[in-house]
């Protein structure tokens, strides 16, 4: 039993696999068992046990009527306004993961960054190659241009460097944040070694006169 159900989770892998690469087009069942197991090596027992996983699947859209499976991707979104759509009927503020968008809208990478630049979309991009990661809706309305001259100024300020900081914090009287965290870090040290101390002399104390021979306190004759 345990052979078939490897067997089967093997090929449903194989078929879900060739349904996303197909999607949005559904495929014949028969199309789809010949393909992932070939004509050879079916297996009664083996395809049945497949065909229930694959309705189990929520990878997987099973019509039993035309006899076909059809890929089911995380979101049914293949364009921006399904996108915003769906982010206007959200309850919460929940992200969706590009990842997983892109297993229903492989070329949305594109789309992605449009909508970025109109502030359609806030995106969370890999640090690595800058692909994006995680994606929210963003609100237009909230971004208001800024004219030159005061973005110039403000970028003029000369901002203090750490050493100056430092340096004042000390003056006014002041510690850093690392300053305060390491003297924690040794109040508590200091405090769970005095503990430690204490309690290992109660104990030894408590162990006193456990052995101590008292049979010269017995009554004669007993």
């Amino acid at each position: 039993m345990a052979a078939y159900l490897s067997a089967a989770q093997t090929k449903t892998t194989f078929a879900v696999t060739r349904l996303r690469e197909g999607f949005p087009a559904a495929l014949p069942i028969d199309d789809v068992i010949n393909y992932s197991f070939g004509k050879l090596e079916q297996n009664d027992k083996i395809v049945d046990t497949f065909k229930k996983m694959m309705e189990k699947s929520r990878e997987v859209t099973v019509n039993k009527k035309d006899r076909t499976y059809c890929y089911k991707p995380p979101y049914d979104i293949r364009s921006s306004d399904q996108l915003m759509t769906y982010f206007q009927n959200q309850t919460d503020t929940t992200f969706i993961n590009v990842l997983d968008l892109k297993k229903g809208w492989g070329d949305c990478e594109a789309v992605i960054d449009k909508m970025e630049q109109q502030h359609r979309l806030i995106v969370i991009r890999h640090k690595k190659d800058s692909a994006p990661r995680v994606i929210w809706a963003d609100d237009a309305s909230l971004h208001v241009p800024l004219d030159k001259e005061f973005i110039d100024l403000w970028t003029s300020i000369p901002l203090s460097s750490k050493d100056d900081v430092v340096r004042y914090l000390k003056q006014s009287g002041r510690m850093t944040a690392g300053q305060i965290a390491d003297n924690k870090g040794v109040a508590i040290a200091k405090a769970k070694v005095r503990k430690s101390r204490q309690s290992t002399k109660q104990t030894n104390k408590h162990m006193t006169g456990l052995f101590k021979d008292y049979s010269a306190l017995r009554q004669k004759g007993k």
